[in-house]
């Protein structure tokens, strides 16, 4: 064999080109590894570099969420004495005769979003009572005793959703010297009135008298102007 050709039969210069390219080939593979990999690499730093700002976004706006107060939709009206009438209907036999106070004072709360948050805070003056008829007999000791109970006051301690607009405030109504449970409907139209009905009997406020002659249920109608106050 000659000198100048390897063990596999082929000469240096042969050999040595096939090294050669063996090599390029392998440099070639590992440098587009390399390649790769660098691509790799950028491309998971940029997708960890976008992830980490919608962390940091997200973190923003959930801390500026906690931070910023809830919004609120509740505001608080004063009743216009002026513009408030508190009318009553009571029946004698098949008849409804009537009734109105004409001072009202008191508070209203509101809040369209929640209505259960509202409150009602009412005073009546029993000696704005007219009537068309009876007048005397209402204002007397037999009904509505005004020369001993000036005031009717009504305080809410509950509301709840009811149909439509409105909402149900329960709480407390003392007239005649007695105080009973009562619950108003009211709706609030156009942030400027409020409308409001309700059901009592008499003789749960000792009001007995004529019994035989006039029912015990009296319809309450309530339509007052209001004044919004604002709260510095």
């Amino acid at each position: 064999m000659s000198r100048r050709q390897s063990n596999n039969g082929r000469s240096p210069s042969e050999s040595y080109e096939a090294k050669s390219g063996l090599i390029g080939a392998r440099f070639g593979a590992s440098a587009s590894g390399l390649a790769l990999s660098a691509s790799i690499i950028l491309r998971g730093k940029m997708t960890l570099n976008i992830l980490v700002r919608i962390a940091i976004l997200a973190g923003f706006s959930l801390l500026g969420g906690v931070a910023s107060p809830i919004r609120t939709f509740a505001a608080t009206y004063a009743f216009d004495s002026k513009r408030a009438d508190v009318n009553f209907t009571y029946y004698v036999g098949f008849l409804s005769q009537s009734g109105r106070f004409t001072e009202l004072d008191g508070l209203f709360q509101f809040d369209e979003r929640a209505p259960e948050r509202g409150s009602i805070s009412a005073v009546i003056k029993t000696t704005s009572l007219t009537a068309h008829a009876w007048e005397s007999e209402l204002k007397g000791s037999m009904f509505f005793n005004v020369a001993v109970f000036p005031e009717i006051r009504f305080r809410s301690r509950s509301a709840k959703l009811a149909a439509g607009d409105g909402a149900e405030f329960i709480g407390d109504l003392t007239m005649n010297g007695v105080t009973q449970p009562v619950a108003l409907l009211a709706i609030l139209k156009n942030r400027s009135h409020v409308s409001a009905t309700g059901h009592i009997k008499r003789s749960a406020f000792n009001m007995t008298a004529l019994s035989f002659l006039v029912a015990d249920e009296i319809d309450i109608q309530i339509e007052a102007e209001l004044v919004e106050k604002r709260v510095p």
